[in-house]
């Protein structure tokens, strides 16, 4: 896979991630018949994105290449067909993903849990 195709997918994902922000952060001031609770879980969720997503981009937990896996998984590509890509098998692909998502939990524990 080419540098440049790693970068594409990597940025869908932020876009993807931006468009999921605004529209809870549009949903939650459109909506003045929220009780507090209801407000108080999409700030939660808010926030929560912008964990992972610091976890994902900025803390250099993952490389490239497992962000491009998790990327297309995200995307809903089956193993089998993300392993056509990289070539390699399904099994290699999913042992990749196991891997990053262990990565994933760790950075955000170490990061976000006292």
């Amino acid at each position: 896979m080419l540098a440049s195709e790693v970068q594409s997918i990597t940025e869908n994902y932020q876009e993807r991630v931006v468009k999921r922000r605004e529209e809870l952060t549009n949903r939650l001031f459109r909506s003045a018949s929220m009780n507090p609770i209801q407000e108080e879980s999409i700030y939660i969720r808010i926030e929560e994105l912008d964990k992972f997503d610091s976890v994902l981009f900025d803390s250099g937990a993952l490389t490239d290449r497992e962000l491009a896996i998790i990327q297309r998984r995200m995307n809903g590509m089956t193993l089998e067909e993300i392993g056509r890509v990289f070539l390699v098998g399904r099994e290699r692909i999913r042992q990749i993903l196991a891997e990053c998502y262990k990565k994933i939990s760790e950075e955000y524990n170490s990061q976000f849990v006292s």
